[in-house]
C-alpha cells in the first residue's frame, strides 16, 4: 500500500480508472440512483 508523508493511504487497484468508473456508474444505475455529473480532471 502506498502511503505519502499526509496520512492519506492509496491503495493500489487491479482496476483500470475506465473500469473502476464503468462498475460505479453501473452500480449508481442499478441501485435507482442519478449520477448528475461526470467529471474527467485529464
Amino acid at each position: 500500500m502506498a502511503t505519502l508523508n499526509d496520512g492519506i493511504d492509496r491503495p493500489p487497484s487491479r482496476y483500470s480508472i475506465e473500469e473502476t468508473m464503468s462498475g460505479t456508474v453501473t452500480l449508481i444505475q442499478k441501485k435507482g440512483m442519478k449520477l448528475f455529473a461526470l467529471v474527467d480532471h485529464s
